[in-house]
């Protein structure tokens, strides 16, 4: 097969091939009869890319570009005029990639047409779009190459039958095209692109620059460096490279094709929860210890690439942190870690283990790396509440459910190994988790239970800005009651509804008396139980 882009080589034997392709993109129907030979000799004209096409210009020269690891943050778009803007460029993307696989089908097919080489085919000018679609192509810098990958993988989610043009069959041998790469999904009846695909589109069939190209996108692109562009499973016959579907992450679509952040939960059987809160971390009442601990967390989390970036720490200190949370129920460790998200940017996901762990062999695996890899590159952090249940002591093996047991422990430490994202297990008994995870966790919090001084904080803090009766003495409730901010919370609860049922809407030093005696109750104690324990 020819292509206008390089010269033709030498030709021996040949063999006539009928083609028919409907090319939708340039508005025109031809047939075209051509020859696949086996060249006399090894002849390339074609070099690697010698353009960077960007956004901003056509005759910028490539560079050999290896990209550090960066974080790729795109803002959520807020209101109509910026929806527009997303739509609006997405559909001239959607346009100029049809335009492109025409002048691809043009080249390869050797038909007269208005171009020898899809360089020629002009891309949108989206300097003034404030999409994020147009946000992630300006930030980064994203040459023509990076922005075919990335608008092709996500044509099936947007307009699918720009990908029409490769259904075309091969009429010799009755099938289709084997250049053009692509998978037929059997539930939609739609294309879905392959890295073939996209090579054959920016390379044609010539092998330099597909060599050259297929090493820049793979290696060098920001958008697989950072998981933007990802590469689903290929079939065990079939070239593992070439073959793989190309898929965009799932919160990187989301938000090019919505304006609208990602969202891990998929529904009601997901086991991912986002937490959020509206406190802020000086509502958390800790003491100096675990402030002074959880203070460390936060500065690794703000500053950990400028610590490490650039030095020899960087073959030596893993990627990825993992923290344990241990202590008492209600002592502040799921709104730590909600306060770690919201003071620094990174959503955090709390998985629930009940949903996780199975009892069939290989599913629990099966829904840990589901979890994993969809967190894999992301800015998240995973937040493992009643970690026991899964990441529990290690025993003797004496049945095969216990080897079950064990493999999955296993499986855990290595997953837990290999993740570079922030991983946070809290349990209430610190005993109950295998040792073999000690080692592993950068930090090993304990939330104690408040003393007085705290208690005190927590009370006033839980209570500002409530109509109290006159002569409300937390300092006395604080020094009688030893509780948890979870119980001060749900005192607080009760005692507001209690004094919204009051004509003055004052609460009274007998609600929170009552709340608290309706706390003890569900522990079997009464309110007098409790304050001769405390102090004692």
């Amino acid at each position: 097969m020819n292509t206008s882009e390089a010269t033709p080589p030498s030709w021996q034997h040949a063999a006539g091939v009928g083609a028919v392709i409907l090319l939708g993109g340039l508005g025109y129907y031809y047939t075209k009869t051509y020859q696949t030979t086996i060249p006399a000799t090894t002849k390339h004209e074609e070099e690697k890319p010698k353009k960077r096409i960007t956004a901003a210009s056509s005759k910028v020269e490539v560079e050999d570009r290896l990209y550090k690891p960066r974080k790729v943050t795109l803002t959520p778009v807020d209101g109509f005029p910026s929806t527009m803007d997303n739509y609006t460029a997405l559909q001239s993307e959607l346009d100029w990639l049809s335009s492109v696989i025409a002048a691809r089908m043009q080249l390869h097919f050797d038909q007269d047409g208005p171009y020898s080489s899809i360089e020629e085919v002009d891309e949108p000018d989206l300097s003034n779009n404030s999409s994020p679609y147009s946000q992630l192509v300006k930030d980064y810098t994203l040459d023509n190459y990076e922005r075919l990958m990335l608008i092709l993988a996500l044509a099936p989610h947007c307009r699918p039958q720009v990908l029409d043009f490769f259904f075309t069959r091969n009429s010799t041998y009755e099938r289709s095209f084997t250049e053009f790469g692509g998978i037929r999904d059997s539930t939609s009846g739609g294309f879905i692109p392959t890295f073939e695909t996209l090579l054959f589109i920016v390379a044609g069939d010539g092998l330099p620059r597909r060599l050259r190209l297929q090493e820049y996108l793979l290696q060098e692109s920001i958008l697989t460096e950072s998981k933007i562009i990802i590469f689903g499973p290929s079939s065990s016959n079939e070239p593992k490279l070439t073959s793989a579907p190309l898929l965009i992450a799932e919160e990187y679509g989301a938000i090019l094709l919505s304006g609208k952040p990602f969202q891990l939960e998929s529904g009601p059987a997901s086991p991912a929860k986002r937490l959020t809160t509206n406190f802020e971390l000086d509502d958390l009442v800790l003491d100096p210890e675990t402030q002074h601990q959880i203070d460390d967390i936060k500065y690794w989390l703000d500053h950990s690439s400028e610590v490490i970036n650039g030095s020899h720490l960087t073959r030596i200190i893993k990627p990825g942190y993992r923290v344990l949370f241990h202590g008492p129920p209600g002592t502040g460790k799921t709104l730590a870690a909600s306060l770690l998200s919201k003071s620094t940017g990174m959503g955090v996901y709390q998985i629930d283990l009940c949903r996780i762990d199975s009892k069939y062999i290989g599913d629990t695996e099966k829904n840990l790396d589901r979890v994993f890899n969809q967190a894999e590159g992301k800015n998240w952090i995973l937040f493992f509440d009643e970690a026991d249940i899964l990441f529990g002591r290690r025993t003797d093996i004496k049945t095969s459910n216990d080897r079950h047991a064990n493999e999955k422990v296993a499986y855990l430490l290595q997953k837990m190994e290999r993740f570079t994202g922030v991983v946070i297990l809290a349990t209430n008994k610190k005993e109950n988790i295998d040792e073999a995870f000690m080692h592993r966790f950068q930090a090993t919090i304990e939330f104690k239970m408040p003393d007085k001084e705290r208690r005190v904080q927590l009370w006033k803090k839980a209570f500002k800005g409530v109509r109290m009766e006159e002569g409300m003495d937390w300092e006395e409730i604080g020094r009688r009651f030893g509780v948890s901010g979870a119980v001060i919370q749900n005192v607080l609860r009760y005692s507001v509804l209690v004094g919204a049922r009051e004509e003055n809407g004052v609460v009274r030093r007998k609600d929170v008396l009552d709340g608290l005696e309706r706390e003890f109750r569900k522990v079997g104690k009464t309110v007098e139980q409790v304050s001769k324990e405390t102090l004692d």
